[in-house]
């Protein structure tokens, strides 16, 4: 088993008015995105872990299993793994955006989408610049960081390393991560001094500092830079800052081999971030030339190169960006037409070539987060994905977009449930039936795949030839051009004659007329030759041999030899076809046509280059004739593989190896081979074809009546609509002895259906008496039925008073759950309160003792002036008090030990409280704890402090209107923290 994800980075979206109230999902044409909703099984997935950002970081490592919480060390790092930078013990990475500032605001993330060459002079300049001190103090504004340090890193080591477009990496030595960076693509608008980057813990302080002067003194080098004045001139954006974010330093990351069942995998992106965490992954990193991140991205090339992954590794991981940029430009009809391209060109190319393999492939199909383009940045809404594995049974959605996979058999999964859904294993039922037939199975295996697909392609006829209109209209389209040169009127007839050759014939006959008239009116030889070979080819197709033969024996065999190679090939590939047809028909491999029908394949191989097709088509056919069949399919096996789409081509070499087979008397590989050339005659609207009549007499010869039937009905069907009378003829001896089989078949099952009726009638009569009988019966129950519904309305007006009794005594309760609760919590701070308190009395009453005592000394020495001083001194009182104040602070801090933080939480930076150094509570701080305790009157509270009822209030005052919430400020001081007793 293979597996494969294919994921739209940012393709989930909201409902947009411009688009009909659609998301672009549901607004674009998605086809290939849709097979495989039929096809697989659909869900929702949350791939953001709750409370975290809902970046693409966070996004894809949840897809590939990974806990973000555990395993992510901020973006930075996982780009440069990709780069190549090397993350050593104490150093920090982060992204660091090329942006652009437009009057003090951020205007978009990306700088315009500054080219990879300019942003790389930037780059290599600022490092040079910073180096070096600034030429005056940098400064990042009063209270906009807690402090601005010197610009100078705290080690001294800084560097940006230059990536793709506006991507890039600033390495810090001695950073420290714990700090509040904003993504600039999530703040488009916003001023950037307010989201300059801030400290988490004050350990992390100098190097918030730095960062932000950097981030200042970026905007002076970079303002009248060379680059940006040519950017500027042409109408673009400059690159005039940099913004660094998502700060953090190694991540340890377990392989996916470790954990899921593959051995090797391969990671396709244009993306740095991707890229990093595929390396670390252990997946390799495949580069795909004109990969941009963009919607001009190489879309084509990342096909191929998955394709080819796959075939070399178990798991290939294909991400493209183009709808997550198109997000965050706002630009719905932008991001609809990078889905378009990413089903059309990508999608499609993989699921056609997938379906011919032998081996199956689970494919997955999905956006890492949604990016609506009506806010331009992520989100953390759940995503809308499907698994397909071959084999299993798929659910009833038939599209995909967010809204129909809400019907999904997966419902909506979280994080690492996705990966493990994806390589999770079918678990079969019925083990002992599989067992017994398991040798069977694996031969047919195979087979039976490749002839879902032909049934598949056979339903879908109708869908292949509109693409060939559309085609043959684009193409006629062309004569419309004005002033067409002679020239080009002539490649275009071809061009339509090549289309018609084996859909329409008559059409084909007509276009190559009308090139044989324009031949004669240039009196051009090359044009004439080429208009009569493909006139002689369009008559054999008609069955007009004779008339094909008389054409080439008109022509001028000496007049080819001046004319290009390419003609004479046609030439004697012309004769060597009209002769093997009749040799055909004559039946005896030893009369003259078969002699002249080898002369003239002699001929061709002579002038044919070596290893081309036609070359080893030819080569094969003659050994095939010499009954050197090993040697015939080593020549074609190895064409067949080198061709890599289902093409008219490909239906040729598959037809021959199965003429092949037929001559070695294997049925089953000529059925193969049928089958595969059938597809691709199929998907491409070829008409005139003799695989699938090939295929219904083997199937016929099986006593497979109904597919044999079917194959057959399609070939005569083509052969009628191509206009290819003698295909139509040699159908006609075949069509009916099947079709009389076919309709012999459904007598019989038309007399076994009548048996069966008969048998239904007799039934049925039964059942009218039953039915009488059980009408009795309910008119009995509907007569109880009555009864009980009274007894019921009765029953139900008496469980309505309940219900609302109930509701009533639960709002009660609730009421005195939350009493209780409070008073629990006072009884808790009570407790507290009173073991302090006995302590406190037990001290004090020593303290007083032992002042007692001291003074008694004192008057019993006969010091009465000592006396007298002692007694009108205060320091007791203020050594009593400030002890006093000292025990209130200890103990409600133990009770409620985030107090001040929780407080300051209230407050803007500037206005946060910060106690003095020996200092547990400030009087602001101590105010609002005593209001925490309960003591809510300014009265009580001036008494305890020993200060004025005025003083107490504006104190209260003010805070209240310095806080974020002074309407609600007190209630709010009660919501903190709940205490603890120690």
């Amino acid at each position: 088993m293979k597996y494969l994800i294919i994921l739209g980075d940012g393709m989930a979206d909201e409902p947009i008015e411009s688009l009909d109230n659609l998301t672009p999902l549901q607004y674009a044409s998605t086809p290939a995105m849709d097979l495989l909703a039929r096809k697989g099984k659909t869900g929702l997935l949350h791939t953001i872990p709750e409370g975290m950002h809902p970046g693409s970081e966070v996004a894809n490592l949840s897809v590939l299993g990974y806990d973000p919480v555990k395993v992510l060390e901020g973006r930075g790092a996982l780009e440069a793994a990709s780069m190549g930078i090397d993350i050593l013990p104490g150093e920090m990475v982060m992204r660091c955006n090329l942006i652009c500032i437009e009057n003090g605001k951020i205007k978009n993330h990306s700088a315009g989408h500054i080219s990879s060459e300019e942003a790389g002079i930037l780059i290599h300049y600022l490092n040079e610049k910073f180096d070096t001190p600034p030429p005056h103090e940098v400064s990042v504004g009063a209270g906009e960081v807690e402090s601005a340090v010197a610009a100078k890193s705290p080690s001294g080591d800084v560097g940006i390393f230059p990536g793709v477009s506006y991507r890039h990496i600033l390495k810090l030595k001695g950073g420290n991560k714990h700090l509040d960076c904003t993504p600039p693509h999530d703040i488009p608008g916003t001023e950037f001094r307010k989201a300059l980057i801030k400290a988490q813990i004050p350990e992390a302080q100098a190097t918030a500092g730095y960062l932000n002067n950097l981030i200042i003194r970026s905007q002076e080098l970079l303002e009248n830079h060379p680059v940006n004045l040519k950017r500027k001139a042409e109408g673009k954006d400059p690159a005039n800052s940099i913004w660094p974010w998502s700060p953090g330093y190694k991540p340890q990351m377990k392989p996916l081999s470790e954990t899921y069942p593959i051995r090797t995998g391969a990671v396709i992106s244009a993306v740095d971030l991707i890229k990093g965490i595929g390396i670390y992954a252990g997946l390799e990193n495949i580069d795909v030339p004109g990969a941009t991140g963009l919607y001009d991205t190489n879309y084509e090339g990342k096909a191929q190169a998955a394709l080819k992954a796959l075939q070399e590794t178990d798991f290939v991981y294909v991400h493209v960006e183009a709808s997550d940029e198109a997000g965050h430009e706002g630009d719905a009809f932008l991001k609809v037409k990078t889905i378009e391209y990413l089903d059309n060109r990508l999608i499609k190319p993989i699921l056609e070539t997938i379906d011919t393999w032998d081996e199956p492939v689970t494919i997955a199909l999905l956006p890492d987060h949604p990016t609506p383009c009506r806010i331009k940045t992520h989100t953390d809404s759940p995503v809308p994905f499907v698994i397909y594995k071959p084999g299993e049974m798929p659910d009833e959605v038939t599209e995909y977009n967010e809204f129909s996979v809400e019907k999904g058999k997966y419902g909506i999964l979280k994080e690492k449930q996705f990966i493990k859904n994806f390589f999770r294993k079918r678990v079969f039922l019925f083990m002992i039936l599989f067992l017994s037939f398991a040798i069977q199975a694996s031969a047919n295996s195979e087979l039976d795949s490749i002839f879902q697909v032909l049934f598949r392609a056979m339903n879908n006829k109708d869908i292949y030839v509109i693409e060939k209109e559309q085609r043959l209209s684009e193409i006629k389209n062309m004569l419309n051009m004005p002033d067409l040169t002679d020239n080009q009127r002539h490649t275009i007839y071809n061009k339509l004659y090549d289309e018609y050759c084996h859909y329409k014939v008559d059409s084909a006959v007509y276009y190559q007329e009308l090139n044989l008239e324009l031949a004669g009116k240039c009196n051009n030889p090359e044009y004439k030759y080429t208009a009569l070979l493909n006139l002689s080819f369009s008559y054999w197709i008609k069955g007009r041999f004779l008339e094909s033969m008389n054409i080439m024996d008109n022509l001028d065999r000496k007049l080819l030899d001046r004319l290009p190679e390419w003609l004479l090939v046609e030439y004697y590939e012309s004769y060597e076809r009209l002769y093997m047809y009749y040799a055909a028909i004559e039946g005896n491999s030893s009369n003259e046509y078969y002699r002249r029908n080898s002369l003239y394949r002699d001929s061709l191989l002579k002038i044919i280059q070596p290893n081309t097709l036609k070359y080893n088509i030819v080569t094969a056919e003659k050994l095939k004739d010499e009954n050197k069949t090993g040697e015939a399919k080593k020549f074609l096996m190895e064409s067949l593989k080198n061709i890599k789409s289902e093409n008219h081509d490909k239906a040729i070499v598959a037809n021959i190896i199965a003429d092949i087979y037929k001559k070695e008397g294997n049925v089953e590989m000529q059925k193969k081979y049928c089958a595969i050339s059938a597809i691709c005659d199929i998907k491409n609207a070829v008409k005139e074809n003799t695989s699938m009549m090939a295929l219904a007499l083997l199937l016929y010869g099986e006593g497979n009546i109904d597919e044999a039937y079917k194959c057959i009905k399609s070939s005569m069907d083509d052969a009628v609509f191509c206009n290819a009378y003698f295909r139509a003829y040699e159908l006609s001896k075949i069509f009916p002895i099947i079709d009389s089989a076919y309709q012999e078949k459904t007598v019989k099952q038309r007399t076994e259906l009548q048996k069966y009726l008969l048998l239904v009638s007799i039934l049925s009569v039964f059942l009218i008496f039953a039915m009488i009988y059980v009408y009795r019966q309910m008119k009995r129950i509907a007569k109880i039925r009555k009864e009980l519904h009274h007894t019921n309305v009765k029953l139900n007006s008496l469980n309505i008073d309940l219900q609302q009794s109930n509701t009533k005594l639960q709002e009660l309760n609730g009421q005195l759950s939350t009493i209780n609760q409070k008073l629990t919590e006072t009884n808790r701070v009570k407790e507290a309160y009173l073991g302090k308190f006995i302590d406190l009395c037990s001290n004090y009453i020593e303290k007083l003792d032992n002042y007692r005592r001291s003074l008694n000394k004192t008057a019993n020495s006969g010091k009465i002036e000592d006396l007298l001083k002692s007694l009108k001194s205060s320091q007791f009182i203020d050594d009593e008090l400030s002890d006093f104040y000292t025990n209130f602070d200890e103990t409600f801090l133990r009770i409620y030990p985030t107090f001040i933080t929780d407080f300051n939480a209230l407050f803007p930076e500037e206005e946060k409280q910060v106690p003095k150094q020996r200092e547990l509570l400030n009087t602001e701080l101590r105010i609002y704890a005593l209001i925490r305790l309960g003591i809510n009157d300014s009265a009580q509270i001036a008494v305890f402090l020993r200060y004025s009822i005025t003083t107490v209030y504006t104190y209260r005052s003010k805070l209240k209107n310095k806080s974020f919430y002074p309407e609600n400020f007190e209630e709010r001081i009660m919501q903190i923290g709940s205490p603890v007793i120690i």
